[in-house]
């Protein structure tokens, strides 16, 4: 075991729930995240450490990883393992910067666009690419 001293967050999980395994757990990592539980910087166990633990499957715990990675909460590092992300709690956010230009979508990560994605205007610059 790369980390032996396992995971020191509660978690608990409902193989019987509707919300599907990997869901639950990325839940529960989150809210440890946002409450200090887990400060920035912290190494997570690996993701077969933390199935044995937790008595899940690698794929499981792999999922939950990269559902947290998708919206900022950790980062990876080559050969070294996933860390909680320096990033600021979800009240201590800045409000969002308007587009520099019409028709600009903030793609930052973690950061919801301001205006409704243009679909119609992606699907066209997507077709002329790709003739």
């Amino acid at each position: 075991m790369r980390n032996p001293q396992g995971l020191r967050v509660p978690i608990h999980l409902g193989r019987g729930a509707a919300e599907p395994l990997p869901d639950q757990l990325a839940g529960q990592l989150r809210k440890a995240i946002d409450s200090g539980q887990l400060a920035a910087g912290i190494r997570m166990p690996s993701t077969r450490t933390m199935a044995v633990a937790l008595k899940i499957s690698r794929g499981v715990a792999l999922t939950a990883y990269q559902i947290l990675h998708s919206e900022g909460y950790v980062t990876s590092r080559h050969g070294s393992g996933t860390y909680v992300a320096t990033r600021a709690r979800q009240a201590e956010r800045a409000p969002l910067r308007p587009p520099t230009r019409p028709n600009a979508v903030d793609m930052r990560p973690d950061q919801p666009t301001a205006d409704a994605f243009p679909l119609a205007e992606w699907r066209a610059a997507w077709r002329r690419a790709s003739h």
